[in-house]
């Protein structure tokens, strides 16, 4: 798992746990929070692609601080993940109606 900054001027540069405590953007029990949430979310979608013959090689989430609290704050869609099907990667639309089917 990997985490970033959102920074386009600096190209959304990867930062570790440490990092965003010392620079007080999450505490430790924070980034734990977010590892975990990532964990939970991805297996439902990887399970959620699985029933339409789909598998899931990765998947990218935005999370963000609302009223406190870390938040999972970007849709998500087929634009925000790689998927394939019998080794064919399949286009985020693709996806999207596959899912709809």
């Amino acid at each position: 798992m990997e985490i970033s900054l959102k920074d386009d001027e600096k190209g959304d540069p990867f930062i570790n746990k440490e990092a965003l405590e010392i620079l007080e953007l999450l505490t430790p029990e924070e980034h734990d929070l977010l590892i975990n949430s990532t964990k939970e979310i991805a297996t439902v979608v990887k399970k959620e692609l699985a029933k339409k013959g789909l598998e899931l090689y990765d998947i990218k989430f935005e999370f963000g601080r609302a009223d406190g609290k870390i938040i999972l704050i970007d849709e998500i869609s087929g634009g925000n993940m790689r998927v394939y099907k019998n080794g064919i990667q399949i286009s985020p639309l693709e996806i999207e109606k596959i899912l709809l089917d």
